[in-house]
C-alpha cells in the first residue's frame, strides 16, 4: 500500500517536531472563530470531518457507549472505533483533556451533542455562521406556499450541496412544527 503523506518521511525529527509546534502554537494563540478559519484554510473539508469524528468516538467511548451505538451515531467502522480504543488506552492525553471542555452527549443519545453550547457559539459569532441564520430566518418568516415554492426549487437542483441539504433539512424541521 503506497504511503500517501511519504514526503514527511524526507523531513529529519527535528524538522518535523518544530513544524508540529509552530500548528499547536498557531492555534493555541488565536480566538475560537480565528483557530476555525486557519483550520478551514489548512485541511480539506474531508480532513476535517475526520479529525471531527475521531474526536466525537472518544468523545462518546469516554462516556461508555458501545461500538453499536457509536457506528449508529456517526457512521464509522468498529474497525475506526477499535483504533481510536487503543490509542486512547495507550495515550489520548489529549483527547481525556478536550472531552470536558466539549458539549455532553445526552444518556443513552449518541447523536445528541448539549446543542446549548453550539447556540452559544452561533450566537458569540454570528458573521461566520451568517448564511445558516439567513437561511433559518428566510424559512421561520415563509408562508406555506413559500415553504413549498422552495422545496420544490431543492428538489429540482441536480447538486446537492451541503448548503442545500442544510437548507432541506431547516424547511423540513419548521413544516412539523406548523
Amino acid at each position: 500500500m503506497p504511503n500517501k503523506y511519504k514526503n514527511i518521511n524526507k523531513l529529519n525529527k527535528q524538522t518535523q517536531e518544530e513544524l508540529f509546534l509552530l500548528l499547536v502554537e498557531a492555534l493555541s494563540g488565536i480566538k475560537k472563530i480565528e483557530a476555525a478559519k486557519l483550520l478551514r484554510d489548512l485541511i480539506s473539508e474531508q480532513e476535517a470531518s475526520m479529525i471531527a469524528r475521531r474526536l466525537k468516538v472518544a468523545m462518546l467511548l469516554e462516556q461508555g457507549f458501545s461500538y453499536d451505538d457509536i457506528n449508529e451515531a456517526i457512521k464509522v467502522s468498529h474497525g475506526t472505533i477499535a483504533k481510536i480504543q487503543l490509542w486512547l488506552q495507550t495515550y489520548g492525553d489529549g483527547f481525556r483533556a478536550a472531552i470536558p471542555k466539549l458539549g455532553k452527549v445526552n444518556a443513552g443519545d449518541p447523536h445528541s451533542l448539549d446543542e446549548s453550547g453550539w447556540r452559544q457559539i452561533k450566537k458569540r459569532f454570528p458573521m461566520y455562521f451568517w448564511p445558516q441564520i439567513l437561511l433559518e430566518e428566510v424559512v421561520a418568516s415563509a408562508n406555506k406556499k413559500e415553504r413549498q415554492r422552495l422545496a420544490m426549487v431543492l428538489k429540482e437542483l441536480k447538486d446537492k450541496t451541503p448548503l442545500t441539504k442544510q437548507l432541506q433539512n431547516i424547511l423540513g424541521k419548521n413544516s412539523s412544527t406548523m
